[in-house]
């Protein structure tokens, strides 16, 4: 489907739905308009048809979710609230045991994680792997497999098992959740020429933020690094795995015992020179984003803490903060504005005259786009992802009617070697039949 192109047939409806690219190394580019024209009745018809077209070809295949269907009796998703007792919680992709990982038990994890994905791992010799870093190159030098990590402050890390083609679908999630709607701000290509995108994330990760990088440059920019600003170096998963376990026992008081482990007698010493440099090589990528972005259109998406150091760094070193006026700026990250003060607000306010736009999503729907807030001050998600709102105690869903309150569930669409389905852990609160001030059509989080 062409941009700007209004959905009309079922099919039409499907096409944009399904998969946002059409052939390898595409870039798939929506409006608003297109995105959010839909009528709910019939968006909600086409996402029950992919939803069912995923549970028939997902169910055989991933012996997690084929447990789950046994367990439930599930034979075919007539309904889409039928899907609701097969979701995930959020935890399923951390779910290995700790072991594993700390007594470099490679194997065991290519079994636990190959009840997860579509991709077989059981044939990979791990056996000589002393690193999750090494692990993670035998997976990725020999399967398609692309796995993603979250920032493990839980003390887990996420092991999500995406494949490489679902991972360059996040260019076109990306693109549709700045797209233009209306007046609101936005862009019809986010990956023109005159588009720099700054992320003070590691260049090279495992980590959602890193494979982000690493798929802006490659496939929005054909491989132009320069137009994605980043942290230059590497982050390493056993050093992010081990920095979460760290904060979860500072927290628990069990630090000693960690200090007994074989994880930490491996990583310990690289983990302080790690945290060492840290705040200098921040302080580097600020000054350079403020000198070599002067006068040009930038799009950055970070937490409100980021914004502060980058405003502070252009202080310290008497540097003038002017981007051009179509820049996007907005918060992300989970930072609340609550976690500054209003004297630092305004500071930022003062460097930084921009409107700043808000979004709301995790990293298990990172490659689908955020949900957007609109002008109205409700968060829109791209219509590939559905919404449920279920009863925090039951776990059954409210209907899908009205305003409903509860505990938010979502299913991707775009997930078809991995079941994307999860249960968070938030509270929201949905209208589902009930017009959106912004114009948008279909559900709409408050």
């Amino acid at each position: 489907m062409k941009m700007n192109e209004m959905p009309q047939s079922d099919e039409a409806v499907f096409e944009l739905l399904h998969a946002p690219l059409a052939k390898e190394g595409e870039v798939a580019r929506y409006s608003g308009e297109q995105l959010f024209s839909i009528e709910p009745a019939q968006l909600e018809r086409v996402q029950l048809a992919i939803l069912q077209k995923r549970f028939s070809e997902l169910a055989p295949r991933l012996p997690a979710l084929q447990k789950l269907v046994d367990e439930n009796r599930i034979a075919r998703i007539a309904a889409v609230d039928d899907v609701v007792p097969l979701l995930f919680p959020h935890t399923t992709y951390k779910s290995y045991p700790l072991s594993l990982i700390d007594n470099c038990r490679f194997e065991q994890l290519n079994a636990w994680l190959n009840d997860l994905t579509t991709n077989d791992l059981s044939g990979l010799d791990v056996s000589r792997c002393e690193s999750l870093e090494e692990w993670l190159d035998v997976v990725e030098a020999n399967t398609s497999v692309r796995i993603q990590t979250s920032s493990g402050t839980s003390g887990k890390i996420s092991l999500l098992p995406k494949d490489k083609r679902e991972v360059d679908y996040s260019c076109s999630g990306f693109a549709a959740a700045l797209s233009t709607f209306g007046d609101e701000p936005g862009f019809a290509d986010a990956f023109a020429p005159n588009i720099y995108l700054v992320y003070p994330f590691a260049r090279h990760s495992r980590h959602s933020t890193g494979i982000l990088v690493k798929t802006f440059v490659e496939q929005g920019f054909h491989g132009d690094a320069s137009h994605v600003l980043a942290l230059d170096g590497k982050m390493s998963t056993d050093l992010l795995w081990m920095s979460g376990r760290i904060k979860k026992a500072q927290a628990d008081g069990t630090v000693e015992q960690l200090k007994k482990t074989k994880a930490w007698q491996r990583l310990s010493d690289k983990f302080a020179e790690l945290d060492a440099g840290k705040t200098e090589s921040l302080e580097e990528f600020f000054k350079d984003v403020v000198i070599k972005l002067k006068d040009k259109t930038i799009v950055m998406i970070i937490g409100i803490n980021y914004y502060l150091a980058m405003v502070e760094c252009a202080g310290r070193h008497g540097l003038e903060m002017r981007f051009a006026p179509d820049s996007y700026l907005a918060l992300g990250g989970g930072q609340k504005w609550d976690t500054i003060s209003a004297a630092q607000k305004e500071k930022i306010w003062k460097a930084l005259p921009f409107q700043f736009n808000k979004y709301y999503g995790f990293s298990e729907t990172l490659e689908a786009g955020p949900a957007r807030m609109c002008a109205a001050g409700n968060y829109h998600a791209s219509p590939w992802v559905m919404n449920f709102v279920l009863n925090p105690d039951t776990g059954a869903p409210y209907p899908r009617r009205g305003t409903q309150t509860g505990r938010f569930a979502v299913f991707d669409l775009w997930a078809h070697t991995y079941w994307g389905g999860f249960i968070t852990g938030d509270e929201v609160t949905v209208s589902w039949d009930r017009a959106c001030g912004c114009g948008r059509k279909g559900p709409y989080i408050h």
